[in-house]
């Protein structure tokens, strides 16, 4: 029986040296591709149009060429870095750090 990983939903086929997932089973190859697609998401910092909407625990996306992180605690995503350029950020908020390289 398979398992899933709990950050990401992953999926771990039954069986093998770790005995994850409950007993041994055939691999189910598109599920373990869709995986790999997943993890090549999430690694780094993609850059995004608009923010993803199942987001993780301290997940982190650039959005308009600014850098966010995932407070799951809050429930919402929070500025993690100054925004640089020569537009003002998008929906400013009380707090936001704006570099104007005019």
């Amino acid at each position: 029986m398979p398992a899933f990983t709990t950050r990401l939903g992953m999926y771990i086929p039954g069986g093998g040296s770790l005995g994850l997932g409950g007993d041994d089973e055939v691999a189910d190859i598109d599920r373990i591709n869709q995986g790999l697609l997943r993890l090549d998401e999430v690694v780094g910092v993609p850059e995004l149009s608009t923010f993803p909407g199942d987001p993780f625990p301290g997940q982190v996306v650039s959005v308009s060429g600014d850098t966010y992180y995932w407070s799951d605690s809050l429930g919402q995503w929070r500025q993690l870095s100054p925004h640089v350029g020569t537009i003002p950020p998008e929906n400013p908020q009380e707090g936001y750090v704006w570099i104007d390289t005019n």
